[in-house]
């Protein structure tokens, strides 16, 4: 029996380290489970509960052990930002609009129930109602800009 909880916690072991190379779950799961499979393999039909506990006392550091260890491989590896990125993001600006548009005319090209689409001098944009319904074909001003949409209410002529 004891050996049988052997092979299982290294069977264990190697699914959890190949885990790490084929993401999904599936591997590190299939690894706990034959690890507790030799804790309860020895627990209920080898040497009793606490030779038992001894094997999952020796186990849990070796799985920490383990992705540790898959952990620096991947690291040391010459793939670049295949798990850690090697530079910052700094400079990532989300996307935006022109502030200029700010009190512009536009036609709403679709209804806006809050959102759709309308057109400021020719260009499409996406907007969104400040204030409900919007049909097809009104006109409407530009009161502020968010992210990659514009914030718009009907017009008063």
């Amino acid at each position: 029996m004891i050996l049988y909880a052997l092979l299982l916690a290294l069977l264990g072991l190697c699914l959890i380290f190949i885990e790490f190379f084929m993401p999904g779950g599936i591997l590190a799961v299939l690894g706990a489970i034959a690890i507790l499979s030799g804790v309860f393999l020895l627990g209920l039909m080898g040497p009793g509960w606490g030779f038992a506990f001894g094997y999952l006392t020796v186990c849990v550091p070796l799985i920490a052990a383990t992705c540790y260890f898959a952990i620096h491989r991947i690291k040391r590896s010459g793939k670049k930002d295949s798990f850690y990125l090697s530079r910052d993001q700094e400079g990532y600006v989300s996307a935006s609009l022109d502030p200029n548009l700010i009190g512009k005319k536009g036609i709403a090209t679709s209804d806006l129930k809050p959102s759709g689409h309308i057109t400021v001098d020719g260009v499409p944009y996406q907007a969104v109602s400040e204030r409900g319904y919007i049909t097809q074909g009104s006109e409407v001003d530009v009161i502020a800009t968010k992210s990659a949409y514009l914030i718009v209410k009907p017009s008063k002529e």
